[in-house]
């Protein structure tokens, strides 16, 4: 009996049977102040095809307005418009991702964009001036009114400290803005005190604003006549007695 042996390669030729898969975050956050047209993120997905069954290209869908754009190829997302955390703090859109085999195959995902905030808001108090009127005799220790500054940002950007100028006889809770009077008053040497308080927030670079505050102190019946205050009114008192008589 004779034989003969052969070798005999078999070639298994790729169809288009995967999908392309996302191997990509999900979400990336963003500063409100990045820069337009910057690189905000890249999306990527596989696919275990091969040849033209695994090239894949991108494509965004339900993008927020027209905010961003992606690159067909690389996946890569720019920025295309100008951001504001206190307006829109989030975007979300999809992401389809196409293989180009024949039949085309497709996987589509949602990703989000967390807009970070920036100290970009200067604090606000709801008036520009504020006067109140208290009684000379009011003790030592009383609240006397709230002064509350607010502002858009958040975080410590958004975390607002008090200060009140200059030095007197009131201070101010530096957190909670209470102005409360701290020494004696004394109508007849100080009748009026004008202040400045100032609302700064505790960002890197902090912002501030600035308010007036007008205080009118009232007088109580504090003091007894002098002497020569009371002769010359006994005297007077003694005239009137006489002409009457008379």
């Amino acid at each position: 009996r004779l034989t003969s042996t052969a070798r005999v390669f078999v070639f298994v030729e790729d169809v288009n049977d995967n999908a392309p898969m996302f191997v990509s975050a999900k979400s990336v956050s963003v500063p409100e102040d990045a820069a337009l047209h910057s690189l905000i993120m890249t999306v990527q997905a596989e696919d275990e095809d091969a040849g033209s069954n695994a090239s894949i290209l991108y494509l965004l869908n339900n993008v927020s307005g027209a905010a961003l754009r992606i690159d067909n190829t690389s996946g890569n997302i720019y920025l295309e418009e100008v951001l504001d955390r206190e307006k829109v703090d989030t975007l979300t859109f999809t992401v389809t991702a196409t293989d180009v085999g024949s039949p085309r195959l497709e996987t589509t995902m949602n990703f989000t964009v967390i807009v970070e905030d920036v100290n970009d808001n200067n604090p606000e108090f709801s008036q520009r001036d504020y006067s109140l009127s208290v009684r000379e005799n009011i003790p030592r220790g009383t609240s006397l009114f709230h002064v509350e500054a607010h502002d858009q940002d958040i975080g410590p950007n958004g975390q607002l400290r008090y200060t009140l100028s200059p030095a007197g006889p009131f201070v101010v809770d530096t957190v909670r803005g209470v102005v409360t009077v701290m020494d004696q008053l004394d109508r007849e040497r100080e009748s009026n005190y004008t202040l400045i308080i100032t609302a700064a927030d505790r960002g890197d670079t902090p912002r501030s604003a600035t308010a007036s505050i007008s205080i009118t102190v009232l007088d109580v019946n504090d003091f007894t006549p002098h002497s020569h205050k009371l002769l010359a009114c006994l005297i007077f008192c003694s005239s009137l007695v006489r002409v009457s008589h008379c």
